[in-house]
């Protein structure tokens, strides 16, 4: 490794929530994030989850269009509300690391006091979801 970056990785800024550990499932990042919305919809009709469009190749213009629109890098995929509470989840797949603007964003958003978080398995998110005060029911088997 060079001495840039070791240098990069040593500026890296560190997660201050937590983190799902990577996994070996298949799963994309958008199926997993559709898993846990569906869930959502089934096990708590009190909960708002609405993503944040904010992925995907754009062209100049678009970025800044989005950019004075208010859109920013690193916003977390999902905004999760409840009767005076809100999370910001950000879904990854098995493999997919954060990237550094993804945790400035989110070290922020912690450091303003909100539940906030990294999944991969929306079986997890959901329970912590519900450790966060989230009305969840308990599923059924």
């Amino acid at each position: 490794m060079s001495e840039l970056a070791l240098l990069e990785d040593d500026l890296a800024p560190e997660p201050l929530f937590p983190v799902e550990p990577r996994d070996s499932n298949p799963a994309t990042e958008q199926k997993r994030q559709e898993t846990l919305l569906a869930m959502l919809r089934r096990l708590a009709p009190g909960v708002i989850a609405f993503s944040v469009p904010n992925e995907g190749k754009r062209s100049d213009w678009e970025r800044v269009t989005r950019w004075k629109g208010g859109a920013r890098r690193g916003a977390p995929d999902l905004i999760i509300a409840w009767n005076r509470g809100v999370a910001f989840v950000e879904m990854k797949g098995g493999k997919t690391a954060l990237r550094p603007d993804q945790i400035e964003m989110l070290n922020g958003l912690y450091r303003a006091g909100h539940h906030v978080a990294v999944w991969r398995n929306p079986a997890s998110a959901l329970a912590w979801l519900r450790d966060c005060g989230a009305p969840i029911r308990e599923a059924r088997l």
